[in-house]
């Protein structure tokens, strides 16, 4: 599809459990639980959707009452589960921040990301932080494993991205992001709001 890697797609849900009860229904493929975002407010689920790529379905953490403000992603303005954001693989986190910055002044800042996984093991990063606002956002964050092992090798194969696509009122603005990112061949078409679908090949189907 696109010429960078896509690292992965966030499935932002106000029904955590019920949604990972509904993907494996209509997959076959039961989504893993990751962890906890403990500065964010949030935890997560995985499914594998490439060979470095994963649909991340991401919901509230309701026993953590440590966060201040609006959780990230979009998450405490959604009504319903949908895709809020997606994120790239960078191997230039400096050239994409100074490029987001200039789209828009709240972006950019990059931080670094830790949490221990099931097993106990390490899993560490950076990334260009994603903001809590709007609802969805088309313009991606971008994220570095370095030399930590990439979420999605660990779990189950079944599941594969097709196609991704983004709908906006303000098609020519996000053509000229993705071109400054470098981001080639993305499929951008008109819509009354922005919004990001996908089509996922599972062993139940598309």
């Amino acid at each position: 599809m696109l010429n960078r890697k896509i690292d992965h797609l966030v499935y932002a849900t106000n029904t955590f459990d019920e949604t990972i009860i509904w993907f494996y229904e209509i997959s076959g493929v039961k989504p893993v639980f990751g962890g906890y975002h403990k500065t964010q407010g949030t935890k997560n689920a995985l499914v594998r959707i490439g060979e470095r790529s994963y649909l991340e379905i991401l919901g509230i953490d309701k026993d953590n009452f440590n966060v201040k403000g609006s959780r990230w992603m979009g998450i405490d303005l959604i009504k319903k589960p949908i895709l809020t954001r997606w994120a790239l693989e960078s191997e230039d986190l400096n050239s994409d921040a100074a490029v987001l910055k200039t789209y828009n002044s709240e972006m950019g800042s990059i931080k670094a990301g830790h949490r221990k996984k099931e097993n106990g093991e390490d899993l560490n990063w950076e990334m260009i932080l994603p903001l809590s606002e709007p609802k969805t956002e088309l313009a991606p964050f971008v994220i570095d494993w370095g030399s930590t092992a990439h979420p999605a090798a660990e779990l189950e194969v079944g599941c594969e991205l097709l196609e991704l696509k983004f709908s906006t009122s303000s098609i020519l603005g996000m053509k000229n992001l993705y071109d400054n990112l470098n981001i080639i061949n993305a499929e951008i078409v008109h819509g009354d709001f922005d919004s990001i679908s996908a089509r996922i090949m599972t062993p139940k189907g598309i």
